[in-house]
């Protein structure tokens, strides 16, 4: 017992390690806190006397300076020391970047099964012209099939990176401040695009403070990979090839809220001469007295490549601070690291996120700041309780979300999500005869532009509108309530529509998917310990995990009962053979009808999906005045269907996953699940499958039947 004690691990990370199920595959940086240099941790320390001593960071900033005494090293202890319970001293960093390989990563994910078969259907992809339903169809996506006339996109095994850098806060009752540098693979389907097995966690800045103007320190290591990756690539054999096959990558997209995006691609803050990123407009004013942000009647030049490259390298030239600062202060931008790739547009490959743009930046300001101004509120308190009473009344489907709450605390504690989904779905019928005429015109031109950017599928027409309502709303706005209200996100709006017509629609860039991975990894449970190392170490756990293969031994005997778990997760339909006489195969198929007492005779059918009906059940009959008319509903679905086999009797149920979606009844706990729009079929008339004829309907209950069509038996969900 004695010596099983010793070799047991004394700690769950060390039992881990010893399993194999922790990792770390990901080096960990020691970084200068003082001036954020990066150092392996080899080089700092030297061995004095037979003991560690740490080093002192080398880095200059100003290696060129007029006065030479101001060429110095910034001389800052890179390790501290720690004594242990034990006696015996440690040298550790004060910080740690932890820095995931892109390289590594991208090669295993290339050898899981199925992932490049993904990665290459968009290529089969029908999209009319003119239409935008995913990134592919956007103008950087098909500029670059081809560069400088060599095939990129245009072959396999080619791909293109969205870069995401955010911080957040990790503690709740203590300000400490970490970010994380995400990457997805823009090759992969929408739906595969932001899984979590999916995503890159390149890297995880320290705290406890966000960089002040740039992070080019940390962006060093990912140029690196980034440059190799366009250059040479990398050779990998992919899951099941036969042989090894060069892959390259580039980066093609950043999308970031305002503040990282100006750190990240090189541009100063709004309160610079230039504070746009995507044009050269002039904003009169300075910090000290305010800022005009207004004038939407003529667009500015849009900034360009070339220009801001060789106005980066003129502020980099510099020999002091002060000129640095008054240069970055006339041009608005800055040197970034992401000029060293020398394909990368910092001002073109940058994009506005429309969730902070237009929903917790523009949507908040106007109700927080100008409609409930504490000098003059255009709403009072009991206008907000009688928004919130509108909107307790309404009953929407379980997918909208979490319904708004909290109106009458203004708008106190809205989520990003609650405050699209109030602007776009609820705000025109909440503030309907509570706001005056002229403010409730201006705000329904807000609406209609971000209902038609939010749209999952648009058109370029469809943008280019869009643009115009979001133009005569900024218009409006300036006029109605004057240019001191005018805010730089509104400025900003007027850049949306060539994000778009770029990149698609926001579905495909906007930082929803993002802004998830940053609670789910503030949510890692840490011992406020190196919280960085932790945060890193959970994460490539749990993909680790997640990819690990089933087990060979004993697979005769799980896999079945592994494959029936998966069944029943993912809504799939399982196919199974009986020994008839007639040796003829059963096959379980679906057609999900939903009646119910107040819609006797109408249906909505939906043939060969995929469903799971979830207990409890009882049986149950229909009336005797039912029965014809759920016999004409499978008249106008199947061919040749045995009316004998169809009965009044049948399975009741509550709640059916139908395609992976769960639905409820109105007599279930997820009542607001039963809400939907369906195609209906009137008494003797064929069901309308052009799409023209949703309308809203109401889940009553669930019914299973068997039935008969010629040879085959169809299990039916009605």
């Amino acid at each position: 017992i004695g010596s099983f004690a010793a070799l047991f691990p004394k700690s769950l990370h060390l039992l881990k390690k010893q399993l194999g199920f922790d990792q770390d595959r990901f080096i960990k940086y020691v970084v200068c806190p003082k001036c954020e240099a990066l150092y392996n941790f080899d080089d700092c320390y030297v061995s004095q006397y037979r003991k560690r001593v740490s080093k002192n960071c080398t880095f200059v900033e100003y290696p060129h300076h007029r006065q030479h005494f101001r060429r110095t090293e910034c001389g800052e202890p890179l390790l501290r020391e720690v004594t242990l319970k034990s006696g015996q001293t440690r040298l550790y960093p004060f910080k740690v970047y932890c820095y995931q390989s892109v390289t590594d990563t991208l090669k295993r994910f290339i050898q899981k099964p199925g992932f490049t078969l993904k990665c290459e259907l968009w290529r089969e992809r029908d999209v009319p012209v003119g239409l935008l339903a995913d990134v592919f169809d956007g103008r950087v996506w098909k500029e670059w099939q081809n560069v400088d006339g060599e095939a990129f996109l245009a072959v396999p095994r080619n791909s293109a990176f969205i870069l995401n850098v955010d911080w957040f806060q990790l503690f709740k009752h203590s300000l400490y401040s970490v970010g994380a540098l995400y990457m997805v693979l823009m090759n992969l389907p929408r739906s595969e695009r932001f899984k979590p097995e999916n995503v890159f966690l390149v890297g995880i800045i320290p705290g406890p403070h966000e960089p002040t103007l740039t992070i080019n320190s940390y962006l060093q290591p990912l140029v690196a990979e980034l440059n190799l990756l366009w250059k040479d690539g990398i050779t990998v054999r992919a899951h099941g090839a036969l042989t090894s096959e060069v892959y390259r990558a580039a980066l093609l997209c950043v999308g970031c809220d305002v503040p990282a995006a100006r750190k990240v691609c090189g541009f100063t803050g709004h309160a610079s001469c230039k504070g746009c990123s995507k044009c050269t407009k002039r904003f009169p004013g300075s910090v000290t007295s305010k800022i005009d942000f207004s004038g939407f009647d003529s667009p500015s030049p849009p900034r360009t490549n070339h220009k801001h490259r060789e106005e980066a390298q003129e502020i980099l030239n510099q020999t002091s601070a002060g000129d640095r600062a008054s240069l970055e202060q006339k041009y608005g931008s800055r040197y970034s690291e992401l000029m060293s790739l020398p394909y990368f547009d910092c001002v073109r490959f940058h994009v506005i996120d429309p969730m902070h743009n237009l929903f917790t930046g523009t949507a908040k300001h106007l109700m927080k700041n100008i409609w409930l101004d504490s000098d003059n509120p255009m709403l009072k308190k009991n206008d907000l309780s009688n928004i919130q009473e509108k909107l307790d009344k309404i009953k929407a489907p379980s997918d909208v979300g979490r319904m708004p709450k909290k109106i009458l605390n203004s708008y106190g504690g809205f989520t990003a999500d609650q405050w699209k989904t109030f602007t776009t779905l609820f705000s025109i019928y909440a503030l309907y005869d509570i706001l005056p005429q002229a403010d409730f015109e201006l705000w329904r031109q807000f609406v209609l532009a971000c209902s038609f950017i939010c749209s999952p599928v648009i058109s370029e027409a469809r943008a280019l509108l869009a643009h115009t309502y979001i133009l005569n709303f900024c218009k409006g706005l300036e006029q109605l309530y004057g240019k001191h209200r005018v805010t730089p996100n509104m400025h900003l709006h007027t850049h949306l529509v060539d994000c778009i017509l770029d990149y698609g629609p926001v579905y495909s860039f906007w930082l929803f998917s993002f802004e998830r991975y940053n609670g789910i990894i503030g949510d890692y449970g840490t011992n406020q310990r190196s919280v960085e190392i932790q945060l890193m170490r959970k994460f490539t756990s749990n993909q680790f995990v997640k990819d690990l293969p089933l087990p060979t031994e004993f697979q005769e005997q799980f896999k079945p009962v592994m494959e029936r778990l998966v069944s029943r997760q993912s809504g799939s339909l399982q196919e199974y053979c009986s020994n008839e006489e007639n040796t003829s195969r059963n096959v379980i198929m679906s057609s999900m009808l939903c009646i119910g007492p107040v819609h006797r005779g109408q249906s909505w059918s939906a043939e060969d999906s995929l469903f799971v009906c979830h207990g409890p059940h009882y049986r149950d009959c229909l009336g005797v005045e039912s029965l014809p008319h759920l016999k004409e509903c499978y008249r106008n679905i199947f061919d040749d269907v045995d009316e004998s086999s169809i009965t009044g009797h049948f399975n009741r149920y509550a709640l059916c996953s139908f395609s992976g979606e769960r639905y409820g009844s109105s007599l279930s706990r997820g009542d607001r699940s039963s809400y939907i729009l369906a195609r209906w079929c009137a008494l003797g008339g064929k069901i309308d499958t052009s799409g023209h004829d949703l309308r809203p309907g109401v889940i009553e209950f669930f019914m299973e039947q068997i039935i008969k069509v010629n040879t085959l038996i169809k299990a039916c969900i009605l």
